[in-house]
């Protein structure tokens, strides 16, 4: 099994420059398993929840789409961080994406500092997507 990474510098609330990073650092990479950083598309120095809110995102938005053409070009399964939304609550989530396919998502369950005021904490932390 071959697996990667990809160490963006995420660009705070950039989301298409961040996607141009990964595109970029992406170029010629084949793996089986590509791994990217926590929020890598929107960065992670939030002021307030409210800013939080309005970057977040459901399981099958913008940042799950850029991933799963990550995926086709790598030939990789993509495990990434996103802030995901679900009702009226944010989670600091990772997804994972196999070519065309979203397999699930993990949300956070260990808040750190700040964190706790931003985003919900959910005990049953692992979700498969059908």
């Amino acid at each position: 099994m071959k697996v990667g990474y990809i160490q963006n510098s995420p660009i705070f609330g950039e989301v298409e420059k961040n996607f141009t990073q990964i595109k970029e650092l992406s170029n010629g990479i084949r793996a089986d398993l590509l791994v990217l950083p926590e929020l890598f598309a929107t960065g992670y120095t939030f002021t307030s929840k409210e800013e939080a809110q309005e970057m977040a995102e459901g399981v099958g938005g913008i940042t799950a789409n850029f991933l799963k053409e990550i995926s086709q070009k790598t030939g990789a399964v993509i495990v990434a961080g996103f802030i995901e939304k679900e009702g009226k609550n944010i989670y600091n989530a990772a997804i994972m994406i196999n070519g065309d396919n979203i397999i699930g998502t993990y949300r956070k369950i260990h808040l750190y500092y700040k964190e706790k005021s931003g985003f919900h904490l959910e005990i049953s932390h692992l979700r498969y997507i059908k």
